[in-house]
């Protein structure tokens, strides 16, 4: 199983980052191709797509918990309940904007060549939809969290 790791800045204003996740892979050898076209072009890029995915398969995995403050697990959990409910309203708001931007996208088809613009928000429009159908379903009760101890400041 793999694991997660979750930084949690303040427990009070709800400021989760995920800091370390599994970037995205295929078998497939065109799809490897693609994905090392982007290692190479735009390793930001594929990052964020690797952060989708995750997001779209957070039950599947163990998420170790760093806090900034000691808090009990109850706790973590609410304050997670409050960030899965803050991605599905990001997604949702992202997938509808992006239906709304795919038809004008055909404006550049006249151009030669193929329409990358259409291709790149429609690999977009995959991910978030796919994250926001999955993030539907999951709840923060259901999230294998384990705490880790804070950190000592010295």
């Amino acid at each position: 199983m793999e694991t997660l790791t979750v930084h949690i800045h303040s427990l009070a204003r709800v400021h989760i980052e995920l800091t370390d996740f599994p970037d995205l892979s295929s078998m497939n050898r065109l799809v490897k191709r693609g994905l090392d076209l982007l290692r190479s072009r735009a390793p930001k890029f594929l990052r964020y797509l690797s952060r989708q995915k995750v997001l779209s398969n957070l039950s599947a995995y163990e998420i170790v918990v760093h806090t900034a403050e000691a808090a009990e697990e109850k706790h973590v959990r609410r304050v997670f309940g409050i960030w899965l409910q803050r991605q599905k309203l990001e997604k949702l708001l992202c997938v509808i904007g992006e239906m709304l931007v795919i038809p004008f996208t055909a404006i550049l088809t006249p151009i030669p060549g193929p329409n990358m613009v259409f291709y790149f928000i429609f690999v977009l429009f995959y991910f978030h939809l796919k994250t926001y159908l999955s993030l539907r379903r999951t709840h923060a009760h259901s999230l294998r969290l384990r705490l880790a101890a804070p950190a000592q400041e010295t």
